[in-house]
């Protein structure tokens, strides 16, 4: 496979939500740190992700399988990739 060097890939792998399972943060919290985003504009991205204001504020661990796959791709949004591959997410 030959891509682009230019082409922006987002990649989900079956594990991806798991990953985030140990994160003590909110759900919040952890969107604007990790992505130097405004309180505003991060509520905006998971809103579009089905993630509320209450669930926003629960730590990421607490989060279930499925919620924590949609905060994977609330991440994966922002970085506007060209291209998703999804490894069997959950």
């Amino acid at each position: 496979l030959t891509v682009h060097r230019g082409v922006r890939v987002g990649i989900c792998s079956q594990l991806a939500g798991e990953a985030l399972g140990s994160i003590r943060q909110s759900v919040l919290q952890f969107l604007m740190e990790t992505h130097a985003l405004r309180e505003v504009d991060a509520r905006g991205v998971l809103s579009q992700f089905g993630i509320n204001a209450e669930t926003a504020a629960l730590a990421v661990s607490e989060l279930s399988g499925g919620q924590r796959v949609r905060l994977v791709f609330a991440r994966m949004s922002i970085e506007q990739p060209h291209v998703l591959l999804l490894d069997e997410p959950e």
